[in-house]
């Protein structure tokens, strides 16, 4: 039996390039990191696993993001204290939401969004292909 390596952590000392989970911007329909390379704290990056699913730790700066729709679907697991935070999906009226360690959101694939975030803040991303999800609904059936 063939030992794998365990799943390579990237962590902020590391080169990086940048995420590799993928948003695509709505403007301009280009693909795009969903993160900088600077606010990489830890990726999954040539785990045996990768063509079924991310995992990023993000560390954000505050932000306004522009509007962008996710390539996979994504599971944000907040890490960071409380803080506000401020998004619009799919053109919808703007909503306010107190986030706080441990909250967790769910955005689906090809969904318009943006966000905007007041204070500094540390999350877990999972990104799950569409054609994984896709593949467990069908198998569940």
């Amino acid at each position: 039996m063939k030992a794998h390596p365990p799943a390579s952590v990237h962590d902020r000392d590391s080169p990086r390039r940048s995420s590799r989970i993928q948003v695509v911007d709505v403007a301009s329909g280009a693909l795009r990191p969903v993160a900088h390379a600077d606010w990489l704290v830890l990726a999954s990056d040539h785990a045996p696993w990768q063509d079924s699913l991310l995992v990023e730790q993000h560390r954000k700066p505050r932000f306004e993001g522009p509007e962008h729709a996710p390539h996979a679907h994504l599971i944000n697991i907040r890490l960071s204290p409380p803080s506000l935070l401020e998004w619009w999906i799919a053109g919808e009226r703007p909503r306010r939401q107190l986030v706080t360690p441990g909250d967790v959101h769910l955005t689906s694939a090809g969904v318009p969004m943006r966000n905007r975030v007041q204070e500094p803040f540390e999350t877990l991303v999972l990104a799950l292909p569409p054609h994984v999800v896709q593949h467990a609904a069908h198998e569940s059936v």
